[in-house]
């Protein structure tokens, strides 16, 4: 068994609740890669001006964060929130969830098309490469916060007790999965799939790409993860939102390949 380590979520303290946490550094290591990914090949490319570029980040910032945190409060801890409405604004203590930050991202590009007239699916590509670095940096917060971690298990050489579990029973670090799988997995096949195939010229084709990609490795991470809902039909919240996720994306990138 191995012993978890006992990091301090909070780098530096400010004042009360205000602090310097790691878990928020994940979400802006993860915006700037996706910046300065995008800003490098767009010099090349020229598929928006600066100036439109950085009100469509700006916009996805607040997407990402509205989606994710008001998906997770209303879709796994919806009672709880209702009788604590204030809780939503505790984003210290965690809870994004991925799926909502995908819907606030993708009425984001929606909107922000329809308002200014233009092609947001190559933009999307692009940064879609370099989100499992996001993704893996966000996981690793979520190990040392000791949160989401996984089911109980006596079995697994990797199994360690999280100090943040009341049953103290050892457990999968079901972070360092997701960590691995859909960071650094997902991230070699994205950049593949970018640098050794044509999809980047198919506007659309990458960002379904990885919708399929995230969902298949967030469905196998779940068998591990401790469900934040009971399980319906033998399968967690995560999972069936896996399913809809690939199914969509499969759809989205046979359409892709249909058109001329």
């Amino acid at each position: 068994m191995l012993t978890y380590p006992k990091i301090d979520p909070v780098i530096v303290h400010i004042y009360g609740n205000m602090a310097i946490r790691w878990y928020s550094l994940a979400y802006i290591f993860g915006f700037l890669i996706c910046y300065f990914f995008f800003k490098h090949k767009n010099q090349k490319l020229n598929i928006i001006n600066n100036e439109m570029f950085e009100k469509l980040m700006t916009s996805i910032i607040c997407g990402v964060i509205l989606g994710a945190r008001l998906f997770d409060c209303f879709f796994y801890n919806f009672f709880d929130t209702i009788k604590n409405p204030i809780s939503i604004f505790r984003v210290w203590e965690g809870g994004m969830s991925f799926h909502g930050g995908c819907i606030g991202v993708f009425l984001v590009f929606f909107v922000f098309s329809k308002i200014y007239k233009v092609k947001v699916l190559p933009i999307l590509d692009l940064m879609l490469v370099v989100v499992p670095l996001a993704l893996f940096f966000g996981r690793i917060a979520n190990f040392i916060n000791g949160e989401l971690y996984g089911n109980i298990t006596y079995n697994s050489p990797f199994r360690m007790i999280f100090p943040t579990d009341y049953t103290q029973q050892p457990r999968h670090p079901s972070q360092l999965y997701e960590a691995f799988a859909e960071g650094i997995c997902l991230f070699t096949i994205m950049f593949f799939l970018y640098k050794k195939t044509n999809f980047i010229k198919k506007s659309g084709l990458l960002t379904g790409c990885f919708g399929v990609f995230y969902s298949i490795a967030r469905f196998l991470c779940e068998f591990f993860r401790k469900p934040e809902i009971s399980n319906s039909f033998g399968l967690t919240a995560g999972q069936w939102l896996s399913l809809l996720m690939t199914v969509f994306c499969i759809i989205f990138v046979l359409y892709i390949f249909k058109k001329k």
